[in-house]
Order: C-alpha cells, then sequence, then structure tokens
C-alpha cells in the first residue's frame, strides 16, 4: 500500500476571522508541502477540525476536495474522512 500523509489541524476558537485565517493557512500548508503527496491522487489532504457544529454553504461530505473543514460534534463525517485520508 503507498504511503499516506493527513494533515489534521483543530481549533479552539469560534472567532470567525481566526477560522478564517485557520483555513487560509491550512491551503497554504498544502501549497507549501505539496512534493508530500506527489505519488497519490489521495483526497483529502488537510482537515481542519472547528469546535461544536459546522454549517458551509458548500459542503463536500465525501473528502473529495485537498482541504476538507468539519466540526468536532460530526463525529461520523471525521471518521469517514480519516478513513479515506489514510486507506484506498
Amino acid at each position: 500500500m503507498p504511503e499516506r500523509r493527513l494533515l489534521v489541524e483543530c481549533k479552539r476558537s469560534d472567532d470567525d476571522g481566526y477560522r478564517r485565517d485557520s483555513v487560509y493557512k491550512a491551503l497554504a500548508y498544502l501549497r507549501d508541502f505539496t512534493a508530500l503527496w506527489t505519488e497519490t491522487r489521495q483526497r483529502p489532504k488537510a482537515i481542519v477540525v472547528f469546535p461544536g457544529s459546522l454549517e458551509l454553504k458548500n459542503r463536500n461530505g465525501r473528502g473529495e476536495s485537498d482541504l476538507v473543514l468539519v466540526g468536532a460534534e460530526d463525529r461520523d463525517r471525521m471518521v469517514g474522512l480519516l478513513s479515506g485520508g489514510i486507506s484506498d
């Protein structure tokens, strides 16, 4: 099985500005460390976990994006994303 790398960043803030900055920071990580995923088509590559539940306008629940945002209360979705990120 090919080697997998999954960045998981957990935040503990309800401040909208801090959340937005966290998303931009995660996108920068993906760009800065793109070489980590040159041998794989793995998705997601990064998950940002925020406290509580998270309402998104464009929710990609299957982890088909490089970056996925999830609320800590949505444990079933987190399990699915983590499983997808580290297995075939």
